[in-house]
């Protein structure tokens, strides 16, 4: 909806800034990356480009986290962490009792509401429950698990789904309206 539809259906509206999909080969062997999911990497920076948003801006991500070596690969792939350098900057993060996962000096939320497997991954309904978390993320609604960024409310988040293992890749950049 354009901005001034949004304002009239919520004083606090979010707007999809970016949405991309990419797929890869259903076969794993035949895929050209073996280390992670290209799918999210093309749909990734489609997605980036499509909002003009750039990936430091981010400040919330929910990441499809199946099993832990996915959030992990979902950080990389998305352009968050180099190659194989998830693990430390998680470890690290962790050994400073962060909330956060800290980036090459940059702040990322990851997974709020405990990621796929604390929510329940209810099929079908996995990527709604991500939009929904973030939304309500940066509409500044989510109680308890609020998150500040210098006393502020996240201005931009982005979910990453994934259909089969990396076949298929949808990212989704949403972004609190700043006017």
């Amino acid at each position: 909806a354009s901005s001034d539809v949004a304002k009239k259906l919520s004083d606090n509206p979010v707007s999809v800034l970016g949405s991309s999909s990419a797929t890869d080969y259903i076969t794993f062997p035949a895929r050209e990356e073996r280390t992670g999911f290209m799918a999210s990497n093309l749909a990734m920076e489609n997605a980036l480009k499509q909002s003009q948003v750039k990936r430091s801006d981010i400040q919330i991500a929910e990441l499809y986290d199946q099993s832990t070596l996915l959030e992990m690969l979902s950080l990389e792939d998305l352009g968050f962490c180099k190659k194989g350098t998830a693990w430390m900057d998680i470890y690290k993060s962790c050994e400073k009792h962060n909330s956060f996962y800290e980036i090459g000096g940059q702040k990322l939320f990851v997974n709020l509401n405990g990621g796929l497997k604390a929510d329940g991954n209810p099929l079908g309904a996995t990527g709604g429950a991500q939009v929904f978390e973030v939304v309500t993320q940066l509409r500044g609604e989510a109680k308890d698990r609020q998150v500040q960024f210098d006393g502020e409310t996240p201005k931009v988040g982005v979910v990453s789904e994934l259909e089969g293992f990396g076949t298929k890749s949808y990212i989704h950049i949403l972004g609190r309206n700043q006017e």
